[in-house]
């Protein structure tokens, strides 16, 4: 029943689902953060977001699929694993339309996030229920990683709205 919430989470009115992968790009890194596609989606969407005032770049993948695929947990995870060989980073997916709704750290972003992995997790997170993303677990590993994200990046903060 969790994968048929997040389906109607990831499809919305559309018929397609769409998987969104943000990955945080240090100050001077000048390569885009790749996230592999192992959802076999029918569209792969790069972007980069950047803004003057930020200290860092966001590498945004939107995946187009049919549905959730199969083993969607584990395809996370891989994804997950392969950027974090690239070096240190942030990545985390959200449901479509929540990115610019408040900042890292804010309950708004930790409830619309499903999968996160940085250098200071062992292994990624996911959260693929509601009741994941309310749990207190997930609030602090969002605590966590929003604090690590601020002490290196603590200009985020004013941009942050």
């Amino acid at each position: 029943m969790a994968m048929d919430k997040l389906e109607r989470s990831l499809k919305g009115d559309d018929i397609y689902c769409t998987i969104i992968a943000y990955v945080v790009r240090g100050a001077g890194a000048t390569t885009a953060r790749i996230v592999p596609d192992v959802f076999g989606a029918s569209r792969v969407l790069p972007f980069e977001l950047r803004d003057e005032a930020w200290p860092t770049s966001i590498d945004m993948t939107e995946f187009k699929t049919g549905g959730v695929p199969a083993d969607f947990d584990s395809k996370l995870v891989s994804a997950l694993k392969s950027v974090q060989q690239g070096g240190p980073t942030l990545c985390w997916f959200m449901f479509d339309g929540a990115f610019d709704a408040a900042g890292i750290g804010s309950e708004w972003h930790r409830l619309n996030c499903y999968a996160v992995h940085a250098p200071s997790l062992k292994e990624p997170a996911l959260a693929l229920s509601e009741a994941d993303r309310r749990s207190e677990r997930w609030a602090r590993i969002w605590e966590q990683l929003s604090a690590q994200l601020y002490g290196e990046y603590p200009n985020l903060r004013t941009v942050d709205g």
